[in-house]
């Protein structure tokens, strides 16, 4: 390992780490994540054309059924990263938590 003026320093280095910013950053990502997960209710994702919005054409209902079921798939992708979202600001959460724990000698260094 290298400190910060390029020479070796042996198996030690500092390292210093903003674990206030690293949980704030979990905060936004929960924030997030909660957005994409939405409020839940079918209202609020509704596919926004009606029937015979497009008129009565084979073609126009074809074209309303297929936005209404990538409505769904978008409904769907949301949540799914939503959930990928939430994974991560537990990530980044665990490693402040590591952070800390290291900085007050919690964790022993290697033998």
């Amino acid at each position: 390992m290298t400190d910060d003026k390029g020479t070796v320093s042996g198996l030690t280095a500092d390292l210093t780490v903003d674990t206030p910013l690293l949980r704030r950053a979990a905060e936004i990502a929960d924030q997030a994540a909660n957005a994409l997960r939405g409020d839940g209710t079918c209202e609020v994702f509704r596919n926004p054309l009606s029937d015979a919005g497009l008129g009565s054409s084979a073609a126009a209902r074809e074209v309303v059924e297929a936005a209404g079921r990538r409505v769904l798939e978008a409904v769907d992708g949301a949540r799914a990263l939503a959930v990928r979202v939430a994974m991560a600001a537990e990530k980044i959460r665990t490693a402040a938590e590591q952070f800390e724990r290291a900085e007050t000698g919690a964790i022993r260094g290697p033998r």
